[in-house]
């Protein structure tokens, strides 16, 4: 018997000792480690960034490592999903990306090939080299210019319901999609990975058919050279959104999550819709009411959407309400959630919100003013607004509470604007319905200059428009000292060295 004892105690011993030898990753983290096998730039300075999607952020997310003075390196990365990560060191990016497990350590080494670039061998885990990312982008820009070109749009006439125009959609994107599987150079996985992220961008389509059908009508009555009359679409009901049951949402692309991000805020502020706020409930009461009005649409009732989708409930309150968590919800979110990660990324949310709201109060602007929208004819509305400004350079931002660009470029704007407060110039900030009016009365104190908050007819005259129109906001105008209209910016903010010199080519 003492030697039985004996057997069983060397083998738990045993046990534990090649227990020891194994890194444990955290539930909900991703590990990536490795070195550089070649001197990289200067390692004592050397900063390697993993950028990864977050999937309830709906953005990538950089997380950034100094190396040891030996070349090691270690980064630990809250994952809900499995995610593929791009590195970069220092300004250099790896063209090719790493895909991060949660729970999970990827192994590699980075050098420098024979051209001066960064190259990574994958010692353990899975990668897409530069030669794939390539014929990924290859793939997706015939499936774009399929989906520019309209060719597979099915024909539909005034009026079109909601049904009819989710079945056009669907049918689009299959058409469209095919381009996909026809493809002789991606791989089987490569082909599933850009077909389930293109889906999302048809998805968040299918959100926007009252948006469609408006302009379908407002370019019917353009070809007929019509005045344009006020139309109103029909409103969708709740079984409008059965197409939701087309999509797996439990299986959220690995190659971006802009369009899953943006899909889970539409479905929370459908109004046929009717999700509730999420509040102080526990989440799993508040899931019970969300599943008993989504269950049937999606044709899931369980899985990684929910759970996703309560943490946006989350992120609207950060983002559209400007509130912090209370107690409660704290409690509630470190009760419900077995991936620790959910916690980590709302808590991180949540710390950014009350500096926000901080920042908010020690900026608040003096040389604010709310304007009244002119009374004038819809076309003449821009105009009308300029020229109350006659005499100074104008420079009109687009933007929305919501809109995480608009609010980043303004940010980054705000010390270049300083320079020019005592010069002949006026900032004039223009937003619509879209943005809540409670956030958005939070937000402009912070900014300052002159608002116009617009509803849908008066801002679509201005981005519908020939002359002044663009597609997507932050957008902007700059109008010289006479009125005359000098620069429009439709892609984005470009940055303070060019707005900077646009600018001052205006001033005297």
């Amino acid at each position: 018997m003492n030697a039985l004892y004996k057997i069983l105690f060397l083998f738990a011993w045993i046990i534990v000792l090649s227990g020891c030898t194994q890194q444990n990753v955290p539930s909900g983290r991703a590990i990536v480690t490795g070195k550089f096998i070649n001197p990289l730039l200067d390692e004592q300075n050397t900063v390697i960034t993993l950028s990864v999607p977050d999937l309830i952020l709906g953005k990538e997310v950089e997380y950034a490592k100094t190396v040891e003075s030996n070349g090691s390196f270690t980064i630990d990365i809250p994952m809900l999903s499995p995610m593929y990560a791009i590195v970069s060191v220092d300004s250099e990016k790896y063209t090719g990306r790493i895909l991060l497990f949660p729970g999970e350590i990827t192994r590699l080494d980075l050098f420098l090939d024979e051209t001066g670039n960064i190259g990574v061998r994958i010692i353990e885990g899975i990668e897409l080299k530069p030669q794939d990312m390539e014929n990924l982008e290859n793939t997706n820009y015939e499936v774009i210019m399929a989906i520019v070109d309209g060719r597979n749009i099915p024909k539909v006439q005034l009026p079109v319901t909601p049904k009819k125009y989710a079945e056009s959609k669907l049918i689009q994107m299959e058409k469209d999609l095919a381009i996909i599987y026809a493809d002789s150079v991606l791989s089987e996985n490569q082909k599933e990975l850009l077909y389930n992220l293109l889906k999302l961008f048809y998805l968040n389509r299918l959100f926007e058919y009252e948006d469609y059908v408006s302009s379908l009508y407002r370019n019917q009555q353009n070809e007929k050279k019509e005045k344009i009359e006020t139309f109103i679409p029909q409103k969708p009901d709740k079984s409008y959104y059965a197409f939701l049951q087309h999509f797996d949402l439990n299986n959220p692309p690995q190659l971006d999550n802009m369009y899953y991000a943006m899909t889970l805020r539409y479905i929370l502020t459908q109004p046929a819709l009717d999700i509730p706020r999420v509040g102080d409930m526990p989440i799993a009461d508040w899931l019970k009411e969300v599943k008993a009005i989504l269950a049937d649409l999606t044709g899931i009732d369980s899985g990684l959407f929910y759970d996703i989708l309560a943490a946006e409930a989350y992120i609207n309150q950060f983002w559209n309400e400007l509130n912090p968590l209370s107690e409660r919800q704290k409690e509630n979110i470190r009760t419900y959630f077995s991936n620790p990660s959910f916690a980590d990324i709302l808590f991180a949310e949540n710390e950014k919100t009350i500096l926000r709201l901080e920042e908010i109060e020690r900026n608040k602007q003096t040389n604010l003013v709310v304007n009244e929208t002119p009374y004038v004819a819809k076309e003449k509305l821009m105009d009308a607004i300029i020229s109350n400004y006659k005499g100074k350079v104008v420079l009109v931002d687009f933007w929305a509470t919501w809109c995480g660009p608009c609010m980043e470029a303004m940010s980054e704007f705000r010390t270049l604007k300083k320079e020019f407060s005592d010069k002949n110039i006026v900032f004039v900030y223009i937003s619509n319905v879209s943005s809540p009016k409670e956030l958005w009365n939070k937000r402009i104190p912070e900014i300052g200059g002159e608002h116009y908050y617009l509803n849908k007819e008066e801002w679509e005259s201005i981005s519908y428009s020939d002359i002044y129109g663009f597609g997507g906001i932050p957008a902007y105008l700059l109008f010289d000292a006479k009125g005359v209209l000098k620069n429009k910016i439709t892609a984005g903010y470009p940055g303070n060295e060019k707005m900077q010199a646009m600018i001052e080519e205006l001033l005297p």
